[in-house]
């Protein structure tokens, strides 16, 4: 694939992607795009989820626009029968999804590579409280990384990035950063962990601003309510 420069400006943004590269066509073009608004899921026996986050977050990486932890062998998701490894992990704020049209202050991203090679993706959305501890953490390790690109080791247990519950929203879409490759298996999570205000402006300034893509089409695709 082309290395090709984008960001979330004006000139290469989100509204341009599409048109940076041949490759980044999909931007513009897809019919399976994320992220959405999750409005009026259908309750489902979907394909429940069990986590088992073992090791750590062995290193972030600042890449100027995002900040990704990446985790050591052995973080493991079972979806149904499937199973999918947790590689890194990343966050976007404001939220990217919405919920009944309502986006929130925070939203992390888990990414996981499933044994058919596709991706599962679990996303956290937070909403404005008291402030949280992971996240606090989190700020730790990053904040030696806010003067540009960089990489250093860190030390998070995996097990601290577990969500509690398993009750979430299932569709297919797609990534939500370019190429927008479709084919990903969304689990938005329904409970909603509490962030304060001034923990996700500082992770907000961390990546230079807004890192989210605004909503796009749902195109009659299902999303499920999965407890």
């Amino acid at each position: 694939m082309e290395l090709v420069q984008w960001d979330y400006s004006a000139e290469r943004g989100p509204a341009r992607w599409g048109g940076l590269c041949a490759d980044f066509a999909l931007c513009d073009q897809g019919r399976a795009q994320s992220p959405i608004d999750i409005d009026r899921p259908e309750p489902a026996e979907g394909a429940r989820l069990r986590f088992d986050y073992a090791g750590a977050a062995q290193a972030i990486e600042h890449r100027g626009i995002q900040v990704a932890l990446h985790f050591s062998p052995g973080c493991t998701l079972q979806i149904g029968s499937r199973t999918a490894q947790l590689t890194q992990a990343h966050w976007h704020a404001p939220s990217e999804h919405a919920i009944r049209g309502r986006r929130f202050p925070l939203e992390m991203h888990y990414v996981h590579v499933r044994d058919d090679g596709g991706l599962a993706v679990v996303a956290v959305i937070y909403q404005e409280g008291t402030p949280d501890p992971l996240i606090a953490r989190l700020l730790r390790e990053a904040e030696p990384l806010a003067d540009g690109p960089s990489h250093r080791e860190a030390g998070i247990p995996a097990a601290d990035f577990q969500p509690s519950m398993t009750a979430h929203y299932a569709y297919d879409g797609s990534l939500t950063t370019p190429a927008c490759d479709e084919g990903v298996l969304w689990h938005v999570m329904h409970e909603r962990p509490a962030v304060s205000r001034e923990q996700a402006a500082a992770l907000s300034r961390l990546t230079g601003g807004d890192n989210s893509r605004p909503l796009q089409p749902r195109n009659g695709r299902r999303v499920s309510l999965v407890l």
